[in-house]
């Protein structure tokens, strides 16, 4: 027997070895074949419960975002019907993004990254309990670019 057997028959676990310690022709085939599952390998990582969290969490919260961003601009343009008040909102809710990337990298860089998710996620949770406050108890404006709507 060679060492390049003995080699791959020491790799491979004891269950697919024969008595004498080799591995056939066929089991050494079956071994380096990856085994097939039924589950496909994108749902397969939703078996971590942390990961799976993660991931449903961060569907709703996004879900939620985009709705927003959607209903915020169908608004604008029904209230206002021009290209230029719908690109005016878009770029104030994207500006303060833009400006506070750089200090929210370095942040992420020195921090727990749990923490600062747990963090951001109470924060957008305060703030959207408070801006439905907000609507709930006094009358809702919208303020376009060079018009105040009721």
């Amino acid at each position: 027997m060679s060492s390049a057997n003995t080699r791959v028959g020491s790799e491979q676990g004891p269950e697919q070895r024969t008595q004498s310690g080799r591995l056939d022709r066929r089991e050494a085939v079956a071994a380096a074949v990856p085994k097939k599952t039924s589950v496909p390998g994108l749902i397969r990582v939703l078996r971590n419960r942390e990961f799976a969290l993660f991931w449903s969490g961060q569907a709703i919260s996004q879900t939620g975002t985009w709705m927003q961003h959607f209903a915020q601009g169908w608004v604008v343009t029904t209230l206002a019907g021009s290209a230029f008040a719908l690109a005016s909102v878009n770029f104030a809710a994207s500006i303060a993004m833009l400006a506070l990337m750089p200090f929210g990298g370095v942040i992420a860089d020195r921090m727990e990254r749990r923490r600062i998710l747990l963090v951001t996620q109470c924060f957008g949770l305060m703030f959207l309990v408070h801006g439905c406050n907000l609507n709930h108890y006094s009358e809702a404006k919208i303020c376009v670019p060079g018009r105040l709507f009721p």
